[in-house]
């Protein structure tokens, strides 16, 4: 990856949690009130989810920036955006938070172990470790898609 786009997935990633923490009268072109809750409590959830894991495995200098992208846009827009749909019933908010953290923990764990001698962490690479841990994900219980 060409260094310059280091520094922009950097300001990607904190510009999307920045963005649905703003207050709602910024955006008035929202029109549906369960989607701005919803943008706000989810994406603090994955944001948490990604940065305790990074903490815990001790990944803040070898998980690059398009990787911690990646995770936030995959894991806010394909799983927690989908679940905290009103349509969705009996959803336990308290157990998707907690696989949330389960699985980036458990995404960033293998992506330690099959990267090379200490090398950094990228998107591509999340990518192979997230299909080769599929049945391991808990939030494929949630049968939101596969």
């Amino acid at each position: 990856m060409r260094k310059e786009f280091y520094g922009v997935y950097k300001d990607l990633y904190e510009i999307y949690a920045r963005y649905y923490s703003m207050p709602e009268e910024w955006f008035p072109f929202i029109r549906e009130p369960w989607l701005r809750l919803a943008d706000i409590r989810s994406v603090r959830w994955v944001t948490e989810s990604i940065e305790q894991a990074i903490s815990d495995l001790n990944l803040a200098d070898r998980l690059r920036p398009d990787a911690r992208y990646f995770l936030l846009v995959n894991l806010h827009q394909m799983v927690a955006l989908p679940l905290i749909h009103p349509k969705v019933k009996d959803l336990d908010f308290g157990q998707l938070e907690a696989d949330l953290k389960s699985d980036a923990r458990t995404i960033l764990s293998a992506a330690i172990e099959t990267s090379e001698g200490g090398q950094e962490i990228t998107a591509s690479g999340l990518l192979k470790v997230i299909s080769s841990q599929w049945d391991k994900l808990r939030v494929t219980a949630w049968e939101v898609w596969g």
